[in-house]
């Protein structure tokens, strides 16, 4: 069940955060308004102001593209309320969009160096003299001002029809007409082009929320035992790595009951915090006030909610839940947020137009220069859904979650793996499968459809310039028109499709990064696209998914089948995300071999080298014949698990006499000669010195893995005793592929 949409403009925001007591079956509602206070403040300052008085222009806004060929039924009502949203330009959109990109690069000095929202506003968002201006204007018209973006970027508000109008110079009528699906639809519309004053209309993207025209489509039976196993988080799970200290979120366009989630938590006997079942579960309600999607819907937001409780059921989860289809204003308050770690959607979108296209980029380039994730769901409807409904899976910033059919034997280990396509029901193909291909236009400006540069490897065709998908997949459909178990409606069912799948992978990658920071690392991994390619479908972390049925035509006519490496149905292939962990994570080399070049051995061997304990290598100066050579000299060496690393540190435990000096120094394979990266002066007690090395591949010898560096000691000055001892109590690599 893919969700596809098509969009408005949105509202103030309020986290709620559902507490379940047992004594009671009642949830009980818990307002949290501390983060809207940068934003109130803001508005607060500006209220007294007059807005920006110049003659009125146009400026982009949401293109309906029926709208000349809908009817028109009746003006809207003036009193209703609607939410908008007003985008401006980033300083530099190329800037923006390489900064981002050289985050998730690993030979980059800005590799994972993730911003805050309002370092991301400082550097690429518009300046706040222009983000006043926008606030002003709309204040001067009545408009509530709802969330000023830290990014700089967004500027979102509540009012009536009647004050948009007059504020854009507009009017907005009723119309009946078709969706994208050609399916009868009635929406409102503005009318007229939208104007705003000359004075900050240049800044100004696009003006969204004057239109509930664009809707999305939902992207449509293992157990979470079944799924552990199939995908490698079983190892993790069982050594507790549940989601502790974790947020993970999705975007929620359609109904769900916090109520199935607790059944569902229940039947599978998952752990749950010591608040009690369902108190992870946190609301934020895009528009203030209004929570009426928790009831029954489609259960697309049951199976979001639950397939992320599965594989990380200990992790905070955030729903965003928009009841008025105003993507830009649900992604600005996920950036804005800042919270979650991993985000999952479900939805297809048709194309807002170039503007709004590139406001909404800009949104996940913003969540992925913080290091968030974003994943999307391909959808269920083979080839087809990308021509109709293209965002988000266009946007190479986004992870796109492809489907398969999996079978699994009593231990929950693999015995198939196939790729979902067309089935043959009643005698005809059912026209289901996991979505993929290509969009064959140009989106958004500047022009985000493009093949990106770290897409390409066995399989990826080198004759397209668009951005291809999906990027992996997982379970979304069996024989019985199941992938995962789920509750709805107060029963146990089961739903396929690819929103099953990537809320699942959402949840796991949270996971896999709880692990990275129990292991020292950086839990957030950003944009993870350019790790996936850069993996080359390794076989210990993907499983090469190379058959199954055929999954319609792309759009050269080509057939779409599973193939070897990477194919238009699954991507590289099924994650095995406890090889994803091990092929990231930071080993620990200890070191093999010794020299001691000058200085005595009086205590210790290698062995006490490898932890920090009261095993020390204790050291004595030796005789030397000029003052530029230490009288004790430590050379370690070991080999290096990767010939290639985006990281390597090397760590020292050590003290000694306090008039003499420590130095570490890294054999440098390229030029043959040791660098010197760390002088300290010695104390006497135990001190840690850390050393990072730039260009770390320099410091791995090519062919051997060989690794070596360099500690000596130096008298700095008056030496009452002799012989001095120094102590080395631990002395590692730390190095991260």
């Amino acid at each position: 069940m893919r969700v596809q949409f098509i969009l408005i403009g949105t509202l103030q925001q309020v986290v709620i955060r559902v507490q379940f007591n047992k004594k009671v079956e009642a949830p009980v509602m818990k307002i949290d308004k501390s983060l809207l206070s940068v934003a109130l403040m803001v508005v607060g300052c500006t209220m007294a102001m007059a807005s920006p008085s110049s003659a009125p222009v146009p400026v982009a806004g949401m293109v309906v593209p029926t709208a000349a060929k809908a009817a028109v039924l009746n003006t809207t009502n003036t009193s209703q309320q609607i939410e908008i949203s007003v985008a401006l330009k980033p300083t530099s959109e190329a800037a923006f969009q390489a900064y981002v990109d050289e985050q998730s690069d690993p030979t980059s000095p800005l590799y994972k160096h993730w911003l805050t929202p309002e370092e991301v506003g400082q550097k690429f968002g518009a300046s706040p003299k222009e983000v006043l201006g926008v606030v002003k204007f709309l204040q001067s018209n009545g408009i509530q001002v709802t969330l000023v973006a830290k990014n700089n970027l967004v500027v979102t508000g509540l009012c009536t029809v009647a004050q948009a109008e007059k504020a854009f110079g507009t009017s907005i009528v009723n119309y009946a007409g078709v969706d994208g699906q050609g399916k009868p639809i009635t929406f409102y519309a503005n009318t007229k082009p939208i104007m705003m004053p000359s004075a900050i209309a240049g800044q100004v993207l696009v003006v969204g929320g004057l239109t509930n025209y664009f809707r999305p489509i939902t992207k449509t039976t293992l157990t979470p035992a079944n799924a552990r196993g199939l995908y490698g988080t079983a190892p993790s799970y069982a050594s507790g790595f549940k989601g502790q200290g974790m947020s993970v979120g999705y975007a929620n366009w359609d109904g769900y009951k916090t109520s199935n989630a607790l059944k569902f938590i229940s039947i599978f006997s998952l752990p749950t915090p010591a608040a009690g079942a369902g108190s992870n579960i946190n609301i934020v309600e895009i528009t203030s006030g209004n929570n009426n999607n928790n009831t029954n819907g489609a259960g697309e937001g049951d199976l979001d909610l639950q397939m992320e409780l599965e594989v990380a059921p200990l992790a905070n989860v955030y729903i965003y839940d928009d009841v008025n289809y105003q993507p830009l204003n649900t992604y600005t308050r996920m950036a804005n947020d800042n919270i979650c770690n991993t985000l999952s959607e479900s939805y297809g979108w048709q194309d807002f137009g170039t503007s709004y296209d590139t406001a909404v980029h800009n949104e996940h380039l913003t969540m992925n220069g913080q290091g968030q994730t974003y994943m999307c769901a391909s959808g269920d409807n083979e080839t087809n859904d990308i021509q109709s409904y293209p965002w988000p899976d266009v946007d190479p910033n986004i992870t796109v979650v492809g489907g398969t059919q999996a079978t699994v034997d009593s231990n929950n280990q693999r015995t198939s793996e196939l790729g979902w396509g067309v089935h043959i029901v009643n005698g005809q193909p059912d026209g289901e499968g996991s979505g993929g291909g290509w969009y064959a236009s140009s989106f958004a400006s500047p022009n985000i459809n493009v093949l990106p540069t770290w897409q390409h490897g066995t399989g990826i065709p080198t004759n397209q310039s668009f951005r291809l998908f999906p990027d992996v997949a997982l379970q979304a459909y069996d024989t019985g028109n199941c992938a995962f178990n789920v509750v709805y409606n107060n029963q146990l069912t089961c739903f396929a499709g690819t929103s099953c799948a990537s809320p699942w992978f959402t949840g796991a990658l949270a996971t896999m990064e709880q692990r990275l920071i129990a292991n020292g690392q950086s839990g957030r991994l950003g944009n993870i696209n350019p790790m996936i390619y850069g993996q080359q479908g390794r076989s210990d972390v993907w499983y090469d998914v190379t058959q199954g049925p055929t999954d319609g035509t792309l759009p050269n006519g080509q057939t779409n089948v599973p193939t070897v490496g990477w194919d238009f149905v699954t991507g590289w292939g099924a994650p095995n995300f406890d090889g994803w962990y091990n092929a990231i994570a930071t080993k620990i080399v200890d070191a093999s071999g010794y020299t001691l070049s000058t200085g005595h051995l009086i205590a210790g061997n290698l062995a006490s080298l490898s932890t920090v304990d009261t095993n020390y290598m204790q050291l004595q100066p030796g005789p030397t014949l000029s003052s530029k050579t230490p009288p004790i000299e430590l050379v370690l060496n070991s080999t290096s698990p990767v010939a290639s690393a985006s990281n390597l540190e090397f760590d020292v435990t050590a003290h000694g006499y306090v008039h003499t000096v420590q130095t570490i120094e890294l054999y440098n394979y390229s030029t043959g000669k040791y660098d010197l990266v760390s002088t300290v002066n010695v104390i006497t007690s135990d001190q840690l010195v850390k050393v990072t090395a730039a260009n770390a591949d320099q410091y791995i010898q090519s062919g051997t893995n060989n690794i070596q560096a360099r500690i000596s000691y130096y008298a700095s000055g008056p030496t009452l005793g002799f012989p001095w001892n120094e102590y080395v109590n631990q002395a590692i690599w730390k190095i991260t592929p």
